[in-house]
């Protein structure tokens, strides 16, 4: 892969993420996946223990998402594209790396969401803008922006910036917290390096990186020989795990499905996800690890499947290993292998108890090193008798109960979305993020087809749209 968007140059122990897409260096789905894929690669690089953010060129950090694009994409690609947004932001400002931002000029929109992330910003001197101008286009910032700028400035101050839509100057950002610092124009980005280089000697310890995935990179993937990606009738998304899968290195793998679920989220006529293979016994189950890096990287995908408003499910068999047992428990749906001699689930001492708790069980205790489940926990168990079947075709037809037009596979999404991320949510959290979706679904096709079959008394005819 050719970071042409998000490029990396390395200053000592410092990375330095420069966001190049001239002019304004706005926000596109390109640039999230490089940002996504090198941040990842630093993870894997011991020396690194700090990463400074800034935009290309003199005249913008970054002028926010790219509009062009929003304007152009589908309603369904735009909702996806915030979404991946939000991830990597939450997953860099949360990352073991030691953040700063180096505001070289506008920072606007999505630009400034990007500078939040930061631990630490500073801002060259100068006339140009820094603020949310979202309302005057009727949005919102949606990739993380209002809590964090609250958590900054308090609420009211928040409150204020974002519905006025106005911006400020880099003097009043330095008044409020925004910025710590305002450098000159001539030595800004080596006083931001410096600043940043001090910053991480003082607060950060040397990062542990186990030497089998220390130096890896994605451009070194050949993600098609791992996995395939296909839209099958009906609007079931397989993700297919081929042979190679379970021989590949964990960090291969675990990139080649990421890339693959990727790929399935932007696809707007998918109804349902299944990840399966040909041969059950080789699917995700396979994946095992006790490496830190390759278990924050397995815990970061699940997430994917977790925020996808559709459907997810798995197919396997024989003993599902902890790192593909990550992966199992954030599907909403596990299909096991009734005819596997034996079929289970190994949950190590490393798994988020999180998702554990999803089945209400607790995660290991003591100092036993694995805790095994029952199939009967959670999961769903297939038998194959029909001449010619095949565990795929079983769970295909399983999974048509979600499909349109019998069913509206928005609706069905979005009540996962309200159990399972109302899970982590206050019950008051949790309501007011059920009423939005329901808002959303009234204003939706398959709601108003709904009310209207109910009335007429005939069955719905759902389009998944």
């Amino acid at each position: 892969m050719q970071f042409s968007f998000a490029k990396l140059r390395k200053e000592g122990d410092i990375a330095v993420i420069t966001l190049s897409d001239p002019p304004a260096n706005t926000l596109t789905y390109d640039m999230v996946h490089q940002l996504d894929a090198v941040y990842q690669e630093l993870l894997c690089d011991p020396e690194v223990r700090g990463l400074m953010l800034i935009g290309a060129g003199e005249k913008f950090f970054s002028g926010g998402v790219n509009i062009g694009m929003l304007c152009s994409a589908s309603h369904y690609y735009n909702i996806n594209f915030v979404l991946y947004a939000s991830e990597i932001f939450e997953r860099i400002a949360n990352g073991p790396l030691m953040v700063t931002a180096a505001i070289n000029g506008n920072v606007t929109g999505g630009g400034l969401e990007v500078g939040l992330i930061a631990a630490h910003r500073f801002a060259v001197e100068g006339k140009y803008n820094i603020g949310f101008p979202e309302v005057r286009l009727g949005v919102i910032p949606g990739l993380g922006g209002t809590q964090r700028l609250k958590k900054i400035v308090g609420t009211q101050v928040a409150l204020e910036l974002i519905t006025n839509g106005e911006f400020i100057s880099a003097e009043r950002a330095l008044e409020l917290g925004i910025v710590e610092d305002i450098f000159p124009t001539d030595s800004f980005k080596q006083k931001s390096l410096e600043r940043t280089k001090a910053i991480v000697s003082a607060s950060r310890e040397p990062r542990e990186v186990a030497l089998h995935v220390r130096g890896w990179s994605s451009g070194n993937v050949d993600v098609d020989s791992l996995v395939g990606f296909s839209i099958l009738d009906g609007g079931i998304g397989l993700i297919e795990i081929h042979d190679a899968f379970s021989r590949a290195p964990a960090m291969d793998a675990l990139y080649a499905l990421d890339q693959s679920i990727l790929d399935a989220r932007m696809e707007e006529g998918i109804n349902v996800l299944l990840i399966a293979a040909k041969d059950p016994s080789q699917s995700i189950n396979r994946l095992a690890s006790s490496d830190p890096v390759e278990w924050a990287y397995a815990r970061y995908i699940a997430t994917r499947l977790e925020n996808y408003p559709k459907i997810c499910s798995c197919l396997w068999a024989g003993v599902m290993h902890a790192l593909g047992a990550e992966f199992a428990f954030a599907c909403d749906y596990r299909f096991a292998v009734q005819s596997a001699e034996e079929t289970r689930v190994e949950v190590s001492v490393l798994n988020t108890p999180e998702r554990l708790e999803r089945f209400n069980i607790g995660p290991p205790r003591g100092d036993e090193p694995s805790a095994e489940i029952s199939t009967r926990d959670g999961i769903t168990r297939l038998s194959v008798h029909l001449p010619g079947s095949t565990p795929i075709d079983a769970a295909r037809t399983w999974l048509g109960r979600f499909l349109p037009p019998q069913a509206a596979s928005i609706s069905v999404g979005y009540a996962k979305l309200a159990i399972v991320k109302g899970q982590e949510m206050s019950v008051h959290a949790g309501m007011q993020l059920e009423q939005r979706l329901q808002e959303h679904l009234f204003r939706s096709e398959d709601g108003r087809e709904g009310m209207k079959a109910y009335l007429e008394k005939r069955s719905a005819n759902f389009t998944g749209s």
